[in-house]
């Protein structure tokens, strides 16, 4: 082997481990989610694999130090994952079977495991790589370090190649399991270069992966008969769902609806979920008579935008920011979010605000990441302080908080955070659901509704106000910072609470 053929094996294999790593992570949302426990175990599985790949390559080569001896590994690593994209998702469906409360993933490791099941077979092989050439590279230990040095270098060159052609050409333009095809058929051509001539044969199994391709890489990644629209992003992956009269946007395995309408209604009341109440907030602070300006951070489909354009139209402009394009094509398309009242931009709503010179008179923020987690950069001291100067001398700011109550860490770390920026905090429990809505400003805002001044479709809510609590006083060691805000661990926290809860009442 000479050293140029040695750079580039050791190139190929270093790019398909840092894309099989990234891809793993886009097959596994649809069913776990994406949050940091879900990081956390691919990481953790990638680095526990290529360990005992450079461990027993190393072995091996000293044993075997012929080329054609890995590349037969390299292939069966090939193989694996051609066959991949066809036995992951059953096995995933028989994992969720077994379980009834899905976000048990998480705490019980059966995330783990999965990606234990689909990735430490291929990176181990693949870790064996490096060693593997080194060894056969290494005519004079004279020039160990340099063989080592010029090898390990290669191998990371490969692996930022893979890094940049996955994350930001194969997966968001071919998709998950294309990404996974086009590394299984580089390995079977690399492993085909060196295998003995009578294995060479087997080289023509590169057309496996374009089998696979053609029948399996175009099916839906969820069986979901209601399934109207599915399609992976950049940031997750998004389905839009019919069931029983009502249009859902689900992102990744669901857990959370980021977004519903009624389909013979869309442009009207959701039946008193959360959305329905920013409704009142012209009346809480006694605009409705005034054109009024509303800035929505991640507001999904649209649900909420619409509404208040049909509540409020003509008196009323709402800048939407959605981070997500696909999301945006999604409530254009399936939740028919058109009104002319509605600017939608398509950006990160904290760089939107850093950005922008315009104050509002309402500043919504709904924004979720990851079906049920709050992006943390929306959630601390610095973020409350920036939207307090972009709203108007007697604007609000409005969040919607997912906790299990009122004494949920995560609900209270959020209320005093925004307490330290804000004099008047209100909190209000939705009835049936984890939603609480929160209220700030810098006045005093009105609960307290005149029937004859609030338009009659929100009669039934104004009752539901009487709940409403004031956030008397803030505390230093509550506040959420850039620096610390560990959201996700706050909110799988609340979600292993929910489901020791449900365990004890089911037991």
């Amino acid at each position: 082997m000479n050293k140029y053929f040695a750079n580039f094996f050791v190139f190929t294999t270093g790019a398909v481990i840092m894309a099989i790593e990234l891809t793993a992570s886009r097959l596994l949302a649809p069913y776990f989610g994406t949050s940091i426990f879900v990081w956390g175990n691919i990481i953790g599985v990638v680095m526990i694999a290529l360990a005992l790949g450079y461990w027993w390559g190393g072995k091996l080569a000293d044993k075997k130090p012929r080329i054609q001896v890995l590349s037969s590994l390299i292939f069966i690593c090939a193989i694996f994952l051609t066959l991949l994209p066809i036995f992951f998702k059953p096995l995933v469906k028989m994992v969720i079977s077994i379980l009834e409360f899905p976000s048990l993933f998480v705490f019980a490791f059966i995330c783990f495991w999965v990606v234990l099941f689909i990735l430490a077979l291929p990176l181990i092989i693949l870790g064996m790589s490096s060693p593997f050439v080194i060894r056969i590279m290494n005519k004079d230990v004279k020039d160990t370090g340099k063989v080592a040095g010029q090898i390990f270098a290669w191998a990371t060159v490969g692996s930022i190649f893979g890094v940049f052609l996955s994350t930001f050409i194969t997966v968001p333009f071919l998709g998950s399991v294309e990404t996974i095809l086009i590394c299984a058929a580089l390995l079977i051509l690399l492993s085909g270069l060196t295998l003995p001539s009578k294995y060479k044969v087997l080289s023509v199994l590169v057309i496996l992966p374009v089998i696979v391709y053609i029948f399996f890489a175009n099916k839906p990644m969820t069986d979901n008969e209601n399934l109207v629209f599915e399609k992976e992003t950049p940031y997750q992956y998004v389905r839009v769902v019919d069931k029983e009269g009502w249009r859902y946007l689900l992102f990744n395995e669901g857990s959370g609806i980021q977004s519903y309408i009624k389909l013979n209604r869309p442009h009207f009341l959701t039946d008193n979920s959360y959305y329905d109440y920013f409704n009142f907030l012209p009346y809480i602070n006694h605009l409705e008579d005034y054109k009024k300006d509303f800035l929505i951070i991640g507001g999904g489909g649209g649900t909420a935008a619409k509404q208040l354009v049909s509540f409020w139209q003509p008196k009323i402009n709402i800048d939407f920011v959605e981070i997500d394009k696909t999301v945006i094509e999604a409530a254009e398309k399936y939740f028919d979010m058109n009104e002319k009242e509605i600017n939608i931009i398509n950006q990160d709503g904290r760089f939107f605000l850093e950005q922008t010179e315009k104050k509002y008179d309402y500043l919504i923020v709904d924004a979720y990441s990851n079906q049920l987690f709050i992006p943390f950069h929306v959630t601390t001291d610095e973020f409350f302080h920036l939207t307090k100067r972009k709203l108007n001398q007697r604007g609000i700011l409005s969040i919607n908080i997912n906790a299990d109550g009122p004494e949920s860490e995560l609900l209270q770390k959020m209320e005093q955070t925004v307490k330290k920026n804000f004099k008047n905090v209100y909190i209000l429990p939705m009835d049936n659901s984890f939603n609480f809505l929160l209220f700030a400003s810098n006045i005093e805002l009105d609960f307290e509704f005149d029937p004859d001044e609030v338009d009659k479709d929100l009669h039934t809510y104004m009752k539901n106000f009487d709940k409403i609590q004031r956030i008397e006083d803030w505390s230093k060691d509550m506040i959420l910072t850039d620096n610390r805000a560990p959201i996700e661990f706050l909110t799988d926290k609340m979600i292993l609470k929910i489901f020791f809860t449900y365990l004890m009442n089911n037991s």
